[in-house]
């Protein structure tokens, strides 16, 4: 578990797709803010219809220190415009761990939980005082997959297309994206 120990109150969440469920435990005690905007998606049913759209591998990726990680976006019918306070991993004590559950982000502050990640494997540069991150800031993890990593696997096994919008993600977006059908409190 990513939690360093107690990791206090935690609420569940089903994501449905068609390669399997994926459950995941969040921790709303250690990163309120970030919790609090996904499961407004959640119940909003904002994240019906989103998708596992890229999958970052350590061949494929461009960034530095390489990672691994499985990265969902909504559907853009249900584009959240939120945009929640960094809580840095120093502060909720929780790590990019295998399976951790994370927000993407740019500059703190500037993420939205509808895009957000799970890793495969550790991945420690994704951490404050990682190296991933000019800022040293890192970026927030605020759940852990309980069930269905093996499915999560699966989909960042998938084929990728070689072209992207940016050169930045080229070969890192799925050839077909895993749309989640259903993201249900548990």
């Amino acid at each position: 578990m990513t939690a360093a120990t107690d990791p206090g109150s935690v609420i569940g969440v089903r994501l449905t797709t068609a390669m399997g469920d994926i459950e995941i435990d969040i921790f709303p005690d250690r990163a309120p803010e970030t919790c609090g905007a996904f499961l407004r998606l959640v119940d909003e049913e904002k994240l019906t219809g989103a998708a596992f759209y890229r999958a970052v591998r350590p061949t494929n990726d461009r960034g530095s220190p390489p990672i691994s990680i499985l990265q969902a976006r909504p559907s853009p019918a249900n584009e959240p415009v939120l945009s929640v306070p960094h809580e840095p991993t120093c502060l909720t004590g929780l790590r990019h761990g295998d399976g951790a559950v994370a927000i993407g982000r740019n500059a703190p502050g500037t993420g939205s939980p509808g895009h957000f990640y799970i890793c495969l494997g550790n991945q420690p540069a994704l951490d404050h005082g990682g190296a991933r991150f000019d800022d040293g800031e890192g970026a927030a993890v605020f759940g852990q997959v309980v069930a269905g990593l093996d499915v999560i696997r699966a989909i960042h096994a998938l084929p990728c297309e070689a072209s992207a919008p940016t050169a930045y993600l080229e070969g890192q977006m799925l050839t077909c994206p895993v749309a989640i059908r259903s993201a249900r409190r548990l």
